[in-house]
């Protein structure tokens, strides 16, 4: 699975983004005791791989900001996510995080954008290994990572 070649940089002192080749931007921010990854894309190669051995060893949380395909994709790489329980509901999405769908959404970004990507759909967009465990989110969350909080408002839209 892809690993290496998922594209990042630090574009402020602890504050990251990864992209997944035009698909959507993950962000990880850093503070001194522990990291925020907001989002985790569309499940494009090992997102958790790049987060904790290139960018941080430190412990994280990662926080869903809605439920659409090119956000939730990687959900099920990670144990536990944060999510508002507004978008909590993956079950009866029009296009969800099953794996057909994730590939079509990437062929789709592909097919628009006229590039040529360094991902192969089908070898680099996989199976969940699990299911993770929905925090609930509610507004105005505190995450302390040490020397920086990151509160989360609901904008609904």
């Amino acid at each position: 699975m892809l690993r290496k070649a998922l594209p990042y940089y630090e574009f402020k002192d602890g504050i990251f983004e990864i992209d997944e080749f035009d698909c959507v931007s993950i962000f990880v921010i850093v503070g001194t005791k522990r990291a925020l990854v907001l989002d985790a894309g569309t499940g494009i190669g090992d997102l958790r791989w790049v987060i904790e051995n290139r960018i941080t060893k430190k412990p994280y949380d990662v926080v869903i900001t809605h439920n659409h395909t090119d956000h939730i994709g990687g959900a099920g790489f990670f144990d536990e996510i944060w999510v508002h329980e507004n978008d909590s509901d993956w079950e009866n999405l029009k296009v969800g995080p099953e794996l057909e769908q994730r590939r079509w959404y990437a062929n789709l970004i592909c097919s628009r954008e006229d590039k040529n990507y360094a991902y192969d759909v089908d070898r680099d967009i996989v199976e969940w290994p699990r299911k993770p465990e929905k925090k609930l989110l509610r507004d105005k969350k505190v995450f302390d990572l040490g020397g920086r909080k990151v509160t989360i408002y609901h904008c609904p839209g």
